[in-house]
């Protein structure tokens, strides 16, 4: 006795390969550069990988979300970065300070979870401030001032996910 399958037409056709998966943590605390960043994300990739884009709003989230899920990419506005809680305050200069610290969570986020970081400010650029060199040193792939040029963010996630 034979036994005849029918396979429905829709059935027959070739199935859309499966994209792989990029997830994305974000600190950029400004909903108008975090929307930019997410579409910029979403319109370049979509095609490449099943993207998703998270953004965590304090640090302690941050490194905490970098130990226990690190994701493929960080994209982080580093003077928007801050802790959910009164971090400690040093008395001098504070700007200065919060320079340092930040190259340091850069770091702990490098260390931690071994995946690219893309850093963005709005401050300009100096020796005094955070610089490509001392961002690199820290551990970020890129550093961006703020705003972008269109294909600057593009460029640079794709190079961070391949």
């Amino acid at each position: 006795m034979s036994v005849m399958l029918r396979i429905p037409p829709y059935a027959q056709e070739e199935a859309e390969p499966v994209r792989p998966r990029r997830h994305v943590l974000t600190c950029i605390n400004a909903p108008d550069i975090a929307r930019v960043v997410t579409s910029c994300l979403h319109n370049e990739f979509a095609q490449q990988y099943d993207v998703s884009v998270r953004e965590i709003h304090s640090i302690d989230q941050l490194l905490a979300k970098s130990e226990s899920d690190p994701p493929d990419l960080f994209i982080l506005l580093l003077n928007n970065m801050f802790y959910s809680y009164s971090h400690n305050r040093h008395r001098g200069d504070e700007k200065k300070h919060r320079i340092t610290h930040l190259l340091e969570v850069i770091s702990r986020l490098k260390q931690t979870s071994r995946k690219p970081v893309i850093a963005m400010t709005e401050w300009p650029l100096s020796p005094g401030s955070w610089n490509k060199e001392n961002t690199k040193e820290a551990g970020a792939s890129f550093l961006f001032s703020l705003p972008l040029e269109g294909n600057e963010l593009r460029d640079a996630a794709r190079q961070c996910l391949e």
